[in-house]
């Protein structure tokens, strides 16, 4: 018999969708998170942000938001992905940190202000991929969730190997 609880293993899964209009920085933060072994996304927009979210709201883990961008801004998109996936952990990154008191940051779980500090980028990074876990079978996911206020509980079980 061999268990097949793993606890904070996401190898594979450690998807974030960058949405930044500079293209620079998204190119920085898209080199970065890649050599840290992220799988990356990105959009240009808050509008194309959303748009992704719909369509794989299950497989972002964390999504950095530029705040200010042409077409849809960074706390309206922030808000609707919210709607979207609430359990979504989405980090404001933004050059105006002088003007921030302009927004209402709620939609956001951190800020981080520009020009990025990696070293910290990479701790809140990694501070939400700790928070999950994944159940597989036969090396697929079957289950796999944020934890949220409350402790979640999770049979540990053994499975035949055939």
């Amino acid at each position: 018999m061999q268990k097949i609880f793993k606890e904070n293993t996401f190898a594979s899964l450690k998807t974030v969708l960058i949405v930044e209009d500079d293209y620079i920085s998204s190119l920085l933060f898209q080199e970065y998170l890649k050599m840290e072994n992220f799988h990356i996304l990105s959009a240009h927009n808050g509008k194309e942000a959303v748009s992704i979210v719909e369509n794989r709201k299950n497989k972002i883990m964390i999504v950095l938001m530029d705040i200010l961008m042409p077409e849809m801004n960074g706390v309206e998109a922030a808000r609707r992905i919210k709607k979207i996936n609430h359990s979504i952990p989405i980090i404001a990154q933004t050059s105006q940190a002088y003007n921030l008191k302009n927004y209402d940051l709620s939609y956001f779980d951190s800020i981080i202000t520009k020009p990025i500090d990696f070293r910290k980028l990479k701790q809140i990074v990694n501070k939400y991929f700790l928070e999950y876990i994944e159940v597989y079978i036969d090396g697929r996911i079957i289950e796999m969730g944020r934890k949220i206020s409350k402790k979640i509980k999770v049979k540990k079980f053994e499975c035949p190997i055939l």
